[in-house]
């Protein structure tokens, strides 16, 4: 589904993106239901989806399990990560669609106005992995739909039916 690598954002928007629907993927509750409403539309709209998780040392240092201690390295960081994403992307239905997964090192909000030069449009859930609990939608998606160059579309949460 994709290498691990350092790709940046504007290496990937002018070879890979060409059309189709860009998902920010950070490992969080709040993207993980970004990627399943993605996946339904692209499927629905018979579109090229791509899988985008941005991520710095400290991002992947924090969700990357490790011994007490241990520093890996960056190439272990971006293999981590890879993994996860391909595990969830197979839990979200993936099935026969099929995805391009972009591991790219740097602001998730940069690199996504950046790609949605040549996307049709981007999802983002409405929180990721900040620390703002209270915040009803976070910097990177806000970002996002002020900068962006396509449409963008901003998955909340499913209420708890209590």
């Amino acid at each position: 589904m994709g290498r691990p690598g350092r790709a940046r954002a504007h290496e990937v928007a002018a070879s890979a993106v060409a059309g189709g629907i860009v998902v920010g993927y950070d490992g969080s509750q709040d993207a993980y239901g970004a990627l399943c409403w993605a996946v339904d539309e692209a499927r629905r709209r018979e579109l090229r989806l791509h899988v985008v998780r941005a991520w710095t040392i400290g991002s992947a240092l924090a969700q990357v399990a490790r011994p007490y201690g241990s520093i890996p390295s960056v190439q272990e960081l971006a293999a981590e990560l890879s993994r996860q994403t391909d595990r969830d992307l197979a839990d979200a239905g993936l099935g026969e669609l099929g995805a391009q997964v972009h591991l790219i090192e740097g602001s998730a909000a940069k690199t996504l106005v950046a790609l949605s030069e040549r996307a049709e449009m981007v999802v983002v859930g409405s929180r990721g992995l900040g620390g703002f609990a209270g915040l009803v939608l976070g910097s990177s998606a806000a970002q996002v739909v002020h900068h962006a160059r396509c449409t963008v579309v901003v998955v909340r949460p499913a209420r708890d039916a209590g």
